[in-house]
């Protein structure tokens, strides 16, 4: 009862509940060593280190309830440098499509948030950035997480491009579910 009250406000992940079904099926009557962030899974019978980051759990930035975002005042230049990157993402995983996809274009930036956590989980040189775009022709709207170097002045897509609003009609030339969520068929465009 002692590690459930300490691991009820530390964080965890379903691969942890899957580690502590693994301990009750070989159940041995002890509670084993605290866990190490090293570890993807920890049972819950053992200690969750209180210092434990999405990124230790293996927890993609997407899906990180532990990360805080807020609006930040960023120039024109970088707000386009980062939708042009998303768009850039989007591109690359309808290239091998091309045939039956149209190339998209970015159409606008419509949101982008920033990672505002400090401390251990901060990365030093980067800036974690959320991106909403949209994209024409279909006025599809995608979003990413993106990384910010800010020594190389670079940014990349990290994780999942999610696609956020329906494309009913708009990708019925894809056989696949996946790729559905990104095309725009080219027999819908009007010469």
């Amino acid at each position: 009862m002692r590690v459930f009250k300490i691991n009820q406000n530390r964080l965890t992940s379903h691969y942890d509940t899957y580690a502590t079904m693994q301990d009750i099926l070989n159940f041995k009557g002890q509670v084993g060593p605290k866990g190490k962030l090293v570890e993807r899974s920890i049972s819950l019978f053992r200690e969750i280190p209180e210092e434990r980051t999405c990124a230790d759990a293996q927890i993609p930035i997407e899906y990180c309830v532990c990360a805080r975002f807020s609006k930040p005042k960023l120039s024109p230049s970088l707000d386009n440098y980062l939708g042009m990157v998303l768009r850039a993402k989007v591109a690359a995983i309808i290239k091998p499509h091309r045939a039956k996809c149209a190339d998209l274009s970015l159409g606008s930036v419509e949101n982008i948030l920033e990672e505002t956590n400090t401390g251990k989980t901060a990365k030093k040189d980067v800036r974690t950035f959320r991106v909403t775009i949209m994209t024409t022709p279909g006025n599809a709207l995608f979003e990413a997480t993106i990384d910010f170097i800010k020594s190389k002045n670079t940014a990349s897509v990290v994780g999942e491009v999610a696609r956020t609003n329906m494309y009913r009609g708009q990708a019925d030339c894809m056989e696949t579910v996946q790729m559905r969520r990104y095309c725009y068929c080219k027999n819908l465009i009007k010469h």
